[in-house]
C-alpha cells in the first residue's frame, strides 16, 4: 500500500522523501524539499519558499498565496505545464517564492491558492 505524506502547515524547513505515494502539504511558510518516485506532490498554499518539488511519475501542483510573486523553473518530459499567474507582478526579489518543480511523467500546475 502506498504511503501518504500529509503535512498541514510548515513553519520551519521541511525535507520529505517518499518512494511510493503522494506528498501533500497544506501551507508552507518556509523552505520545502519534497521528492517521490511514484506519486503526486501538492502544496496548497506557498507563502514563502523556496520550493524544490520532484516526482518521477506524478503530477506536481503548487498554489501561491496572493502576496507571493513567483519565480519559476519547471520542467516535465512527458506532461504539460499549466500556470495561471500574473507574470508581471513586481515585488522585491527577497519576497518572491522560488519554485523548482520537475517531473518525468506528469503535469505541473502553478496557480494562486484556492480561497478557503
Amino acid at each position: 500500500m502506498p504511503a501518504l505524506w500529509l503535512v498541514r502547515e510548515v513553519a520551519g524547513d521541511l525535507r520529505v522523501r517518499g518512494a511510493d505515494g503522494p506528498v501533500l502539504i497544506g501551507r508552507a511558510h518556509a523552505a520545502v524539499v519534497a521528492t517521490t518516485v511514484l506519486g503526486d506532490v501538492r502544496v496548497d498554499e506557498a507563502v514563502h519558499g523556496p520550493l524544490h518539488l520532484d516526482s518521477a511519475s506524478g503530477q506536481i501542483e503548487v498554489g501561491l498565496s496572493d502576496t507571493a510573486a513567483p519565480r519559476l523553473e519547471v520542467t516535465t518530459e512527458a506532461g504539460n505545464v499549466y500556470r495561471s499567474l500574473d507574470t508581471f507582478q513586481t515585488v522585491p526579489r527577497a519576497e518572491a517564492v522560488a519554485v523548482w518543480a520537475r517531473t518525468v511523467s506528469g503535469d505541473i500546475v502553478v496557480r494562486r491558492c484556492l480561497p478557503s
